[in-house]
């Protein structure tokens, strides 16, 4: 993975704000999945066409296998590995807490995904990410797909938080 990702993906982690109710305080974890193998793919547009970046894809591979899930009260999901996170973004959720849309921007680069979990066994799901990136000066993209299965073991999924889900849907 490159040192611009890297760096914005590390950007991104911290400087998600919560919903105000939550800022006050120090988010808790209400649900935990530990992740799979990743499947990963990385597309590249320049002015010469598209393909595809099966280095990058590779290394992002490595990087997103194994990965902890946490999903916060305060609104946010962080993708983490060995205690560093590398992805954090805004989430909603469905009242049942089976479908997550995730989303967050900076600067020129966004992430958006989704976390699924098993309507008949919560302690399984899958997750998936879209991270796309615009160079700096706008000639050439770059957008990582990334999707896991998520262990989530025996917790309950998140509930609606006094009406709808996280989101009001």
């Amino acid at each position: 993975m490159s040192l611009v990702l890297s760096t914005t993906l590390c950007a991104i982690a911290v400087s998600l704000p919560g919903p105000a109710a939550h800022a006050a305080g120090t988010p808790s974890v209400i649900a935990k999945a530990q992740a799979g193998d990743a499947g990963a793919l990385v597309w590249v547009d320049t002015d010469k066409g598209t393909g595809l970046d099966d280095r990058t894809a590779s290394a992002i591979h490595d990087q997103f296998s194994g990965t902890e899930w946490a999903v916060l009260d305060n609104g946010v999901v962080t993708v983490s590995k060995a205690g560093k996170v590398l992805v954090a973004a805004l989430f909603a959720s469905n009242k049942e807490g089976t479908f997550m849309p995730l989303h967050a921007r900076i600067g020129s680069m966004t992430v958006d995904g989704t976390i699924y979990r098993n309507d008949n066994d919560k302690s399984k799901g899958f997750g998936e990410l879209y991270i796309n990136q615009l160079a700096s000066d706008g000639k050439s993209a770059r957008s990582l797909r990334i999707g896991v299965a998520l262990n989530f073991g025996g917790q309950q999924a998140p509930s609606d938080n006094g009406g709808g889900g996280f989101g009001g849907f």
